[in-house]
């Protein structure tokens, strides 16, 4: 705890040990890859239809972006709540996108018909 209060540098052993060193941005980018895109998204759905599962969702994001930015080792604990939104992102641009076929096939077989 006493390093997440930003004594790291008064500590030699903290230092010395590169996983307890600040993640740089380039991690984030290597280790989830297209998931860093998604992640906003899936932020914005979440607050777009606030419940108290999507308040719980957007709460885990952000500590875990937050204590994975101050070590390096911690980006493992950002992976499964990126993974989460990125699916809460592709799941409502999915719905939006079927709704647009059923609606679009709903209205050609009214004018067929």
């Amino acid at each position: 705890l006493y390093t997440l209060l930003g004594a790291t540098t008064n500590l030699a052993i903290i230092k010395s040990v590169s996983e307890h060193q600040p993640s740089p941005w380039t991690a984030f980018f290597l280790d989830l890859h297209c998931l860093v895109f998604l992640v906003p998204a899936g932020l914005y759905f979440c607050f777009d239809q606030l419940t108290d599962a999507n308040a719980f969702a957007i709460l885990y994001v952000i500590f875990s972006a937050y204590f994975s930015s101050i070590m390096i080792r911690l980006v493992l604990v950002f992976t499964p709540s990126a993974c989460i939104m990125s699916g809460i992102t592709a799941s409502v641009t999915m719905q939006t996108f079927f709704d647009v076929i059923v609606a679009s096939k709903k209205t050609t077989t009214a004018t067929t018909t």
